[in-house]
């Protein structure tokens, strides 16, 4: 099955957010966590990036979906 990279700058709680251990966690978590146990597919936050450079990765496909827009 295939791994759906998650792209935004995770600061915005409660929706989006990394925890004190630095793990995605929010209400778009939960609903990522949900699709990830009924469909078999593996989503991967990736972390560190500016919202320019989320813009930019879902523009050139490096990013597969932004889960707060969703």
């Amino acid at each position: 099955h295939p791994t759906i990279r998650l792209g935004d700058d995770f600061a915005w709680p409660p929706l989006i957010y990394k925890d004190d251990s630095g793990k995605f966690v929010g209400i778009a978590s939960s609903y990522t966590e949900s699709f990830s146990r009924k469909l078999g597919i593996d989503f991967l936050p990736q972390f560190g990036l500016k919202w320019e450079q989320v813009l930019e990765g879902i523009k050139s496909r490096k990013l597969d979906v932004l889960p707060a827009v969703v």
